[in-house]
């Protein structure tokens, strides 16, 4: 019977040195994935920041209807109405990004685009400066939209808190 040939020393070192290192790699790799599971778990669950103003907390209980009703904190909309914006009232495109509906109870809903999982999103409106044809649109993720409609009363444009410009077209 012959017996099987003895790899080289080195080889074996070799080998010992591979699997000898493998538990800290993965010792490694585990505490990375924990690292970004909890940040992911702290950004899902994060809270705003102490010297930021909490986004207004709109609760969401929508009732049977085309334009649920959504309830903003007072403070979010301090008191105001659509009064002197009432041109605002009717449905906008916003350049294939989906249809904001704004109401003349004041509530607002965003219909996603077909094919997109996600929405309707739902917010309530103010006019907050008549003469300017000036809302403020709060939606219920926490986004505020500041819009002015145009001297035609065909487009809305503006941004929101966070600097981003938006315009939508009125929809017949």
């Amino acid at each position: 019977m012959s017996e099987q040939p003895t790899p080289p020393p080195r080889a074996t070192e070799e080998r010992k040195a591979f699997w000898s290192s493998l538990p800290g790699v993965l010792t490694g790799t585990a505490s990375v994935i924990a690292a970004t599971v909890s940040l992911l778990a702290l950004f899902m669950n994060r809270t705003p920041a102490p010297n930021r103003a909490s986004p207004p907390r709109i609760e969401t209980a929508a009732p049977a209807g085309a334009l649920a009703a959504s309830r903003v904190d007072a403070s979010a909309l301090s008191g105001g109405s659509v009064k002197g914006c009432e041109d605002a009232i009717g449905r906008w495109g916003w350049n294939g990004a989906g249809v904001v509906t704004y109401a003349e109870d004041g509530s607002s809903v965003w219909t996603p685009p077909p094919g997109q999982a996600i929405g309707p999103i739902y917010g309530r409106w103010v006019c907050v400066d008549p003469s300017a044809q000036r809302i403020v649109v709060s939606w219920q993720h926490g986004f505020t939209d500041t819009l002015t409609l145009s001297r035609d009363k065909q487009t809305i444009s503006g941004s929101n808190q966070v600097g981003v410009q938006l315009m939508a077209r009125r929809l017949q």
